[in-house]
């Protein structure tokens, strides 16, 4: 399972972060696993670079109770849909 990376594009470190995920698909294989869980990400270009592995992309739902006075703040932020 990967759950943490970093990328500082001012400092780029030249494949390391590809070998160290690759290594560690390796290993879990290795070690008869049969899944690599990536965790996923709601951001297109990190979701992007986790798909360029292979894979399938397994679509997750979250639903959250929240109170309508909350809720109410949160569409007004455009932080929830209307």
């Amino acid at each position: 399972m990967y759950l943490f990376g970093v990328f500082d594009s001012e400092n780029k470190h030249h494949g390391a972060g590809v070998s160290c995920m690759w290594q560690s698909i390796l290993k879990a294989k290795e070690m008869g696993l049969s899944h690599f869980d990536f965790e996923g990400s709601m951001n297109e270009k990190i979701e992007r670079y986790f798909r360029e592995f292979g894979g399938e992309l397994v679509p997750y739902f979250c639903i959250e109770k929240i109170k309508p006075s909350l809720s109410a703040v949160l569409k007004l932020k455009g932080q929830l849909p209307a």
